[in-house]
């Protein structure tokens, strides 16, 4: 069985994949499959037309506060390079490709995963930050569907498109560094059902 990562940018697709690759036994779609890992869920439609009974599909996902913040250290948005500049309020309300703004984004994005990953017959959903503090879990998981190379190996090194580095994966992951004004944009533009679902909880920033 193969697979098929999906998930926002900054999401730790890329060690995900390369995590996978070294203790299964298995093959990593990329772009010729159903298209960009970042891309919104295809629908079932789409993807009823390819191989999926023998794919695994692998869903990503990161705490929305620190995702803002990696997507504002590297927003990886090509199309409008100057949004790097902005400040990091404005940055969060401002329109991202073909979206209303940043966590918009983020909520459109996830709700189609979140509904492809529950008609899909094999998937997987993974918190980054799960998958950072505890890669076992993730393996033992990973095994109902993939078979083991081998005993169980970590992956520690940072991943992206152009390599792999021995900087380490998701070093800032879990660290905020927002005031209660910010805290107050991400919760006024991020749906709460959606947070939920994922299993994070939303911060009230008068307790910041």
């Amino acid at each position: 069985m193969n697979v098929k990562v999906f998930g926002e940018r900054h999401t730790a697709t890329n060690a995900l994949q390369h995590f996978l690759s070294l203790n299964f036994d298995t093959s990593c779609y990329y772009y010729s499959f159903l298209g960009w890992k970042h891309r919104r869920a295809p629908s079932q439609r789409e993807w009823k037309r390819v191989n999926y009974m023998d794919t695994l599909f692998v869903f990503t996902v990161r705490d929305p506060y620190t995702w803002v913040e990696a997507m504002y250290r590297e927003p990886y948005n090509y199309h409008h390079p100057q949004m790097a500049q902005f400040p990091f309020e404005q940055f969060l309300l401002h329109p991202l490709e073909d979206y209303e703004n940043l966590l918009q984004m983020w909520n459109e994005k996830y709700a189609g995963y979140l509904k492809m990953y529950g008609e899909v017959p094999n998937g997987l959903f993974v918190r980054m930050e799960d998958f950072i503090a505890d890669q076992k879990s993730f393996y033992d998981r990973a095994s109902a569907f993939l078979t083991a190379r081998g005993d169980f190996q970590r992956f520690d090194k940072y991943a992206s498109g152009t390599g792999v580095s021995e900087r380490r994966v998701g070093g800032e992951a879990t660290q905020r560094k927002l005031t209660r004004q910010q805290y107050k944009i991400i919760n006024s533009q991020t749906d709460p059902g959606i947070v939920r679902q994922l299993g994070y909880q939303l911060v009230n920033p008068s307790q910041v």
